[in-house]
């Protein structure tokens, strides 16, 4: 099984100059922890989560400013032919929750920490 078979297609990417705010309605409204953040060709360049929006919001005082400073760009991707077990691996040794799934630099999806376990429940099934 590849990242291809267990990633989520529909994901959620905003660019670097939208408000603090608006990244925040996002995760709420949508009850999603990050999103990919895309530049003007919508090539990935970093990841923004709930931490991040929380350290802006300490830092700034406000919500109102662009989330570009608070980007994670020392970023994980993964490509769709990852196998899980590549894939686990990564999550494993970086402590992370999500990777985006890349094809020539553009986000094709998302996977989570809760899709590899879906995988891994599938191939037990088989």
């Amino acid at each position: 099984m590849t990242a291809q078979d267990i990633m989520i297609r529909q994901v959620i990417t905003v660019k670097a100059n939208v408000s603090i705010k608006d990244a925040i309605k996002f995760l709420v409204n949508i009850e999603i922890s990050g999103l990919v953040v895309v530049d003007d060709n919508n090539k990935a360049i970093g990841v923004v989560t709930e931490k991040d929006l929380i350290v802006a919001y300490d830092m700034l005082g406000n919500i109102n400013g662009p989330i570009n400073d608070f980007v994670n760009r020392d970023v994980i991707f993964v490509e769709e032919t990852s196998t899980v077990k590549e894939i686990y691996d990564i999550f494993l040794q970086n402590n992370i929750k999500r990777v985006p799934v890349l094809r020539d630099g553009e986000v094709v999806g998302i996977i989570s920490r809760r899709d590899i376990l879906r995988a891994l429940l599938k191939e037990a099934a088989n």
